[in-house]
């Protein structure tokens, strides 16, 4: 739903801006998935999974670069605001960039900075040597 009403925004400032944000972390999230689904295909290709794309590797490359083109052309249009929002493009654009920045590297620091406890229990709970 917040997708349809991505590019036009008859909402408050606020909403509309996390609205953005919000759609911009999902479309980064299918970036992963389909790069994860590549990678993946390749990695391990003849495992047995539930469901696989038909047309072979063709068939994967043409959903997964539609998909990430489609993920990348939504995110690069995310970046123009609405006529409607009171807000100037400069504070626009570095709220969102800024905002995606946080969001995909502040994981990255606490996964960083874990317990060497923590590192022991998942070892052992994914009977990882």
């Amino acid at each position: 739903i917040s997708s349809l009403s991505f590019g036009t925004c008859v909402c408050s400032s606020a909403f509309c801006l996390l609205s953005a944000f919000t759609v911009m972390l999902y479309l980064i999230m299918y970036l992963w998935l389909l790069g994860a689904d590549v990678r993946l295909r390749y990695k391990d290709p003849n495992r047995k999974r539930p469901y696989k794309i038909p047309g072979g590797y063709f068939g994967m490359w043409c959903v997964a670069g539609i998909g990430m083109l489609g993920s990348l052309f939504a995110i690069f249009v995310g970046f123009f605001p609405p006529v409607q929002l009171p807000f100037k493009l400069e504070f626009y654009v570095g709220f969102l960039g800024s905002g995606v920045i946080l969001a995909l590297i502040l994981p990255q620091i606490i996964y960083g900075m874990r317990k060497p406890s923590w590192k022991r229990k998942a070892r052992e709970h994914y009977n990882v040597k």
